[in-house]
Protein backbone atom coordinates (compact mmCIF):
# COMPACT_ATOMS: atom_id res chain seq x y z
CA UNK A 1 0.00 0.00 0.00
CA UNK A 2 1.51 3.56 -1.15
CA UNK A 3 -1.35 6.29 0.53
CA UNK A 4 -0.24 10.15 0.16
CA UNK A 5 -1.00 12.49 3.36
CA UNK A 6 -0.53 15.82 1.29
CA UNK A 7 -2.50 18.10 3.86
CA UNK A 8 -3.25 21.41 2.73
CA UNK A 9 -1.32 21.26 -0.44
CA UNK A 10 -2.24 23.79 -3.36
CA UNK A 11 -2.04 23.49 -6.56
CA UNK A 12 1.16 26.07 -6.46
CA UNK A 13 2.79 23.52 -3.79
CA UNK A 14 1.86 20.46 -6.73
CA UNK A 15 3.39 22.33 -9.29
CA UNK A 16 6.39 23.08 -7.37
CA UNK A 17 6.53 19.40 -6.31
CA UNK A 18 5.95 17.88 -9.89
CA UNK A 19 8.98 19.53 -10.96
CA UNK A 20 10.91 16.93 -8.91
CA UNK A 21 11.56 13.53 -10.98
CA UNK A 22 11.75 11.52 -7.76
CA UNK A 23 8.69 12.88 -6.36
CA UNK A 24 6.75 12.24 -9.52
CA UNK A 25 8.51 8.49 -9.58
CA UNK A 26 7.01 8.24 -6.32
CA UNK A 27 3.44 9.35 -6.99
CA UNK A 28 3.09 6.63 -9.55
CA UNK A 29 3.61 4.25 -6.81
CA UNK A 30 0.80 5.38 -5.01
CA UNK A 31 -2.34 3.67 -4.76
CA UNK A 32 -4.81 5.67 -2.15
CA UNK A 33 -4.56 9.49 -2.42
CA UNK A 34 -6.09 11.31 0.40
CA UNK A 35 -6.96 14.75 -1.61
CA UNK A 36 -5.32 17.91 -0.43
CA UNK A 37 -7.01 20.59 1.56
CA UNK A 38 -9.70 18.80 2.58
CA UNK A 39 -10.83 18.43 -1.16
CA UNK A 40 -11.55 21.95 -2.09
CA UNK A 41 -11.28 23.57 -5.21
CA UNK A 42 -7.74 24.79 -4.72
CA UNK A 43 -6.24 22.06 -3.75
CA UNK A 44 -6.99 19.89 -7.09
CA UNK A 45 -4.06 19.61 -9.04
CA UNK A 46 -5.05 17.93 -12.62
CA UNK A 47 -1.64 16.93 -13.21
CA UNK A 48 -1.00 15.10 -10.22
CA UNK A 49 -2.69 12.47 -11.68
CA UNK A 50 -0.81 12.18 -14.84
CA UNK A 51 1.83 10.34 -12.35
CA UNK A 52 -0.66 9.52 -9.74
CA UNK A 53 -3.29 6.94 -10.63
CA UNK A 54 -5.03 5.79 -7.54
CA UNK A 55 -7.26 2.87 -6.61
CA UNK A 56 -9.41 5.23 -4.09
CA UNK A 57 -9.59 9.09 -3.34
CA UNK A 58 -10.04 9.81 -0.12
CA UNK A 59 -11.52 13.27 1.17
CA UNK A 60 -11.55 14.38 4.76
CA UNK A 61 -13.96 16.64 5.51
CA UNK A 62 -16.05 18.20 7.85
CA UNK A 63 -20.10 17.02 8.30
CA UNK A 64 -20.98 21.16 7.77
CA UNK A 65 -18.98 21.10 4.70
CA UNK A 66 -20.52 18.96 1.81
CA UNK A 67 -18.48 19.16 -1.39
CA UNK A 68 -20.03 20.33 -4.83
CA UNK A 69 -20.72 17.05 -6.54
CA UNK A 70 -18.03 18.42 -9.54
CA UNK A 71 -15.39 18.35 -6.87
CA UNK A 72 -15.81 14.49 -5.72
CA UNK A 73 -16.78 13.59 -9.95
CA UNK A 74 -12.91 15.18 -10.16
CA UNK A 75 -12.10 12.50 -7.96
CA UNK A 76 -13.53 9.81 -9.56
CA UNK A 77 -12.34 10.61 -12.82
CA UNK A 78 -8.69 9.66 -11.74
CA UNK A 79 -9.55 6.51 -9.55
CA UNK A 80 -9.76 3.27 -10.35
CA UNK A 81 -11.91 1.66 -7.66
CA UNK A 82 -11.78 -0.50 -4.89
CA UNK A 83 -13.99 -3.08 -2.81
CA UNK A 84 -14.74 -1.57 0.69
CA UNK A 85 -17.66 -2.56 3.13
CA UNK A 86 -19.88 -0.05 0.90
CA UNK A 87 -19.14 -1.62 -2.41
CA UNK A 88 -16.97 -0.99 -5.26
CA UNK A 89 -15.84 3.33 -4.78
CA UNK A 90 -13.58 5.55 -6.05
CA UNK A 91 -13.84 8.46 -3.70
CA UNK A 92 -14.87 8.00 -0.03
CA UNK A 93 -15.54 11.23 2.39
CA UNK A 94 -15.42 11.10 6.08
CA UNK A 95 -18.15 13.79 5.87
CA UNK A 96 -20.36 10.80 4.39
CA UNK A 97 -18.55 7.52 5.51
CA UNK A 98 -17.22 8.69 8.85
CA UNK A 99 -14.41 7.00 10.19
CA UNK A 100 -12.28 5.28 7.61
CA UNK A 101 -10.43 2.53 8.68
CA UNK A 102 -7.60 1.42 6.25
CA UNK A 103 -6.29 -2.25 6.84
CA UNK A 104 -3.27 -4.29 5.17
CA UNK A 105 -2.85 -7.88 5.40
CA UNK A 106 0.54 -9.26 4.01
CA UNK A 107 -0.25 -11.33 0.78
CA UNK A 108 -3.93 -9.92 0.96
CA UNK A 109 -6.17 -6.94 -0.60
CA UNK A 110 -6.38 -4.13 1.33
CA UNK A 111 -9.42 -3.64 3.65
CA UNK A 112 -11.22 -0.53 4.10
CA UNK A 113 -14.16 -0.31 6.41
CA UNK A 114 -15.92 2.71 7.39
CA UNK A 115 -17.73 4.04 10.12
CA UNK A 116 -21.05 4.39 8.49
CA UNK A 117 -21.19 0.56 7.34
CA UNK A 118 -20.86 -0.07 10.90
CA UNK A 119 -23.85 2.13 11.87
CA UNK A 120 -26.52 0.05 9.08
CA UNK A 121 -25.13 -3.32 10.33
CA UNK A 122 -26.19 -1.85 14.05
CA UNK A 123 -29.17 -0.75 12.76
CA UNK A 124 -30.42 -3.86 11.01
CA UNK A 125 -29.31 -5.93 13.87
CA UNK A 126 -31.78 -3.94 15.83
CA UNK A 127 -34.17 -4.45 13.44
CA UNK A 128 -33.79 -8.30 13.62
CA UNK A 129 -33.93 -8.02 17.25
CA UNK A 130 -37.42 -5.94 17.42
Amino acid sequence: MHIIFPSDLKIEGWRNLLKNTEFCDRLRQVNLLVASNHGQEDGYCPEVFNYCKPDLVIISNHLHRRLPLAAIRQYEYHAHGIETDLGRQKVLTTRDAGTITIQTIPNNPIEISTQQSKRNQLQQAEVYQT
